[in-house]
């Protein structure tokens, strides 16, 4: 995770932003030395839904159980 001084990230928050966006790194930004704030990517379904169904597919060759993406996910709220 890096880190970066608020003056320097408000000099460069576009560059920050593009960064987050393109990398998925998120970036601490501290005040004094201290972190203050965290600048990360918003989730995008799509890559929470490719994530979900490598889950899927991985569990359902070591263990019987929901045989499909919604079961999986209804699971995950019980």
């Amino acid at each position: 995770m890096t880190e970066i001084a608020l003056y320097e990230a408000k000099a460069h928050l576009s560059a920050l932003i593009d960064q987050v966006a393109t990398t998925g790194a998120e970036i601490v930004i501290t005040r004094h030395g201290k972190p203050v704030a965290k600048l990360s990517a918003v989730n995008d379904d799509s890559a929470l839904e490719s994530a979900l169904r490598h889950l899927l597919a991985a569990r359902s060759q070591s263990q019987p159980g929901p045989g499909t993406l919604r079961d999986l996910i209804d699971e995950g709220r019980g």
